[in-house]
């Protein structure tokens, strides 16, 4: 009883029955639906339906929420598909840009040159967010990739090695956060 008196005693009520507390988290718990695929989604990934989806972390920060796309919500790296990541908090495109090339040379070798010529056409797609702005990525079926912020296109990077390392940072075996990677790819949690 000691732990419900704790966990009741924010709440005004030291009696606080365990249904209530259920209920509670019930309430305040993120809604378990998938997200419907917006116009840039539905534009490159035929019959798109969500594969997973999860939340970015960071210490005690929410940073994004993340929802995979692909043709009737299965995955296939060598198809086309669509991550969009919703922003919780304002994250400057500078810094989007840093983490996004330090996460894409953890995937693999990456020369000199890619790095250049990839944080080119980073600087070039990833604009300064805020709370509430969604950010997406969809490899195409050629293999390029078109970044949208909105329903706005932001540009275009035709290199299939760059879309592999980029999605691979969420995507691939070697992701630096395994559980995001299991929840995007409905694997588990």
């Amino acid at each position: 009883m000691a732990l419900l008196t704790e966990v009741t005693h924010g709440f005004g009520s030291e009696t606080m029955r365990l249904p209530h507390i259920l209920l509670l988290v019930l309430l305040c718990a993120p809604p378990l639906h998938a997200a419907e695929p917006t116009a840039p989604v539905s534009r490159y990934v035929p019959a798109a339906d969500t594969v997973g989806q999860g939340r970015l972390r960071v210490l005690f920060w929410d940073i994004y929420d993340a929802t995979l796309y692909a043709p009737e919500g299965r995955f296939d790296p060598d198809q086309p598909y669509a991550l969009a990541l919703k922003y919780l908090r304002p994250v400057p495109g500078r810094k989007l840009v840093d983490s996004t090339l330090d996460e894409m040379a953890k995937q693999g070798a990456m020369t000199a040159a890619q790095r250049a010529a990839w944080r080119d056409a980073l600087n070039n797609v990833m604009p300064d967010v805020e709370a509430g702005d969604t950010l997406t990525g969809v490899r195409k079926e050629d293999g390029a990739t078109v970044f949208y912020a909105g329903a706005t296109v932001t540009g275009l990077v035709d290199d299939p090695a760059f879309t592999a390392a980029f999605f691979n940072i969420w995507l691939g075996e070697n992701a630096s956060k395994p559980d995001l990677r299991r929840a995007l790819l409905g694997t588990g949690s």
